[in-house]
């Protein structure tokens, strides 16, 4: 009897397995660009190959471990290797939200895609900046400095001014709005920005 009983248990916990891989497989074939390298007890390893564009045929691969709260596909965390990419925010949002892991598989390669892109659009807009974090940078232009927002997704989604430093209160305010509006026009040139800071400051001498 007890053998029976051990094997019966034994035979539930492969079936079990057997279909939480199943499950795995299925969940990570609806995500395009991924592939399942390994699943455990409370956590699966993905291989995410994204290009950066149809055309370039250039691809970026990472490994992504998710990690799941036990006995559930909630989120508990997330390892990417290379960790080239802040990934953060969205694996917050996942936890907090309940979001699947196919959703934030998602989104965590639009995320690679979209880094990329930012660090390949940085190295041509040769601007003397400091980073504050992830989005934010302080511009030099003269004697005065900018603090920009560059969203993750920049520069599909355009740069954003925050606050003008080294500004008279008084002329702050007008240069400001001209250089929110030179950057809502052209967003993506910081070169040609962060030389408007130098015209519109040097006309308010």
């Amino acid at each position: 009897g007890g053998q029976k009983k051990e094997f019966e248990e034994e035979s539930t916990k492969v079936a079990r397995k057997v279909e939480w891989c199943r499950e795995m497989t299925e969940l990570v074939s609806k995500v395009g660009g991924a592939k399942l390298l390994h699943t455990s007890k409370d956590a699966f390893q993905v291989k995410l190959t994204s290009r950066l564009d149809s055309g370039s045929g250039l691809k970026l691969e990472h490994e992504a471990t998710i990690l799941l709260k036990p006995n559930s596909t909630a989120i508990r965390g997330v390892h990417l290797s290379p960790a080239d990419t802040p990934i953060h925010d969205l694996v917050a949002s996942a936890v907090d939200n309940g979001t699947g892991p196919g959703p934030l598989l998602r989104e965590i390669r639009g995320r690679i895609v979209a880094w990329h892109r930012r660090s390949a659009a940085l190295k041509v807009n040769l601007v003397p900046m400091d980073p504050v974090n992830d989005t934010t940078v302080i511009i030099s232009a003269g004697n005065h400095k900018a603090k920009v927002l560059l969203p993750y997704e920049w520069p599909k989604v355009p740069a954003e001014l925050l606050e003008l430093v080294g500004e008279s209160s008084n002329k702050s305010e007008r240069v400001a709005g001209l250089l929110r509006d030179r950057m809502k026009s052209d967003g993506e040139n910081l070169k040609a920005f962060a030389d408007a800071i130098e015209m519109y400051t040097a006309d308010e001498c």
